[in-house]
């Protein structure tokens, strides 16, 4: 079981920045089809590029909702960005508040918020660009 998990962390990114970088396949439902499956690998191409994108309008902006997000940050539908953000969640980058804020779309979705850890990664994503 231990080699298992060792294993497991020899493919894990090493830092939070390699994390939001990496590409992810896009999501499937569970009894998917062929095509489905196909179509979610080759989203895997941009989604760390997504994340990254995503995380600096968050960090410029302070806190926004996935509307906002998907506008700002360049992404195909608010749903992308809702994934992006989850995404970026389960990095500890990002965090969910309570406040909801009306959208354009007459929704009141709830806000997202950048952590700190989030704001250091940002900070070496803006260094990385620069250089």
């Amino acid at each position: 079981m231990a080699e298992q998990a060792e294993q497991q962390d020899l493919f894990a990114p090493a830092t939070p920045l390699d994390a939001v970088l990496a590409p992810t396949p896009g999501r499937v439902h569970r009894k998917a089809l062929p095509s489905e499956k196909q179509a979610a690998e080759k989203l895997s191409v941009r989604s760390g590029t997504q994340r990254a994108r995503v995380l600096l309008v968050l960090d410029r902006l302070g806190d926004a909702i996935p509307h906002q997000l998907h506008a700002e940050a360049g992404c195909a539908a608010p749903s992308h960005a809702t994934t992006r953000l989850e995404e970026l969640r389960d990095l500890g980058l990002v965090e969910m508040t309570t406040e909801r804020r009306l959208s354009s779309w007459n929704g009141r979705p709830f806000v997202w918020k950048i952590t700190d850890t989030g704001r250091q990664v940002a900070a070496q994503l803006r260094e990385r660009a620069a250089a």
